[in-house]
């Protein structure tokens, strides 16, 4: 069969109820008028000469090439991606009842009543704060969190604090607070002065263990999307008091307060919450700069090698007159007799054998 003939039975459209080919060997086209084609006999040396027909435009055309996968997207222009050495970058305000702070690589682990803040405040318009909280250890009835405010001026410690509780002065944005493990709260309390106490947002459970969290801002900084978990928030991101004092990021644990109802025994001394892999991607307004997230290790300070001084050249001696060299006499010892005689031991028998050898072996010295 010539191979036109077989291009133009192949060409035959055909409807697909009569089309007797297994549904794996058919081929439907749109293009040409629109068709259905065996394209067994598609090959590089079939293909080369168009017929025209739809079943050649069907089987011999060439395969869309496949997208290239995108990139993965990185900071937007402006910001920076801070990953905070935290037992610098962050310091730790004692308040209340007994408790510890252990720094970590990018985080912390708290145990009692202790509170942890940036030293630094952000601009976060574009950017996020990203972190794990492990809250295997927390205890139902204590209250973890992690949560912004924005002070008016350089965050100096327990003394600058503000927020919309009971210390006021300040708008406060809860990412999260959680109730042991099964359950948290997303709260906005956006009133400038503090005033707004109760606040609005959403509430969700927990699987407890480790949970990963995420605020993400708009690049105006008007929308902030949280993620607690599988909890998915939305509101306002309070870009103005951003823009104008920063966010300072605060995490801590306390009781007297926990969204939901989950039990436990509200053991504020036994319980205990970490943070790690924090990492926050936005501008500092306040405070010194915590470490980048792509900033060289710093290296240890290495001694330079230990060169020898160059001395400076011996000057060579002005030749005198020449002396004969006046060398002691050949295997005589001490070089005289006298003082071969003075090498000799003080015993009587020893003294006698030893001048008896200075005779023999300086015999040839004349004394004047």
């Amino acid at each position: 069969m010539s191979l036109l003939v077989a291009l133009s039975l192949a060409s035959t459209c055909v409807s697909a109820s009569s089309w007797n080919m297994s549904a794996g060997a058919a081929q439907h086209c749109s293009a040409r008028g629109g068709c259905d084609c065996d394209c067994s006999w598609a090959s590089s040396s079939s293909c080369k000469d168009d017929d025209g027909s739809c079943c050649f435009g069907c089987c011999c055309a060439a395969p869309s090439p496949s997208p290239s996968p995108s990139p993965s997207p990185g900071p937007s222009p402006g910001v920076t991606e801070y990953c905070p050495e935290t037992s610098e970058d962050f310091q730790a305000e004692v308040e209340g009842p007994p408790g510890t702070i252990t720094w970590t690589p990018q985080g912390w682990h708290i145990q009692g009543q202790r509170r942890v803040s940036s030293k630094a405040s952000f601009d976060l318009k574009a950017g996020s704060v990203e972190w794990d909280m492990d809250l295997s250890q927390s205890h139902g009835g204590v209250n973890s969190n992690m949560y912004v405010t924005f002070p008016h001026q350089a965050n100096c410690g327990k003394a600058c604090y503000c927020d919309s509780g009971a210390t006021g002065g300040c708008a406060e944005m809860d990412y999260t607070e959680n109730n042991g493990g099964c359950f948290q709260a997303t709260t906005w309390h956006e009133d400038v002065s503090g005033g707004d106490k109760s606040g609005h947002g959403g509430t969700g459970g927990l699987s407890g263990g480790v949970v990963h969290m995420k605020a993400t801002y708009s690049s105006d900084g008007n929308q902030l999307d949280m993620q607690i978990g599988g909890n998915h928030y939305s509101g306002h991101g309070i870009a103005d008091q951003m823009s104008q004092y920063g966010a300072v990021i605060y995490s801590s644990q306390w009781v007297g307060w926990v969204p939901g109802n989950c039990g436990g025994d509200g053991n504020l001394q036994a319980s205990s919450f970490s943070v790690s892999n924090l990492k926050i991607t936005g501008r500092v307004v306040q405070g010194p700069e915590p470490r980048k997230c792509h900033s060289p290790p710093t290296a240890a300070p290495t001694s330079s090698p230990t060169s020898t001084p160059t001395l400076p050249p011996t000057p060579t001696p002005v030749p005198g007159p020449t002396r004969a060299p006046t060398s002691p006499t050949q295997g005589c010892p001490g070089g005289s007799m006298g003082a071969c005689f003075r090498l000799c031991p003080s015993d009587e028998k020893g003294y006698k054998a030893c001048a008896k050898d200075c005779d023999r072996r300086c015999q040839n010295e004349i004394v004047i």
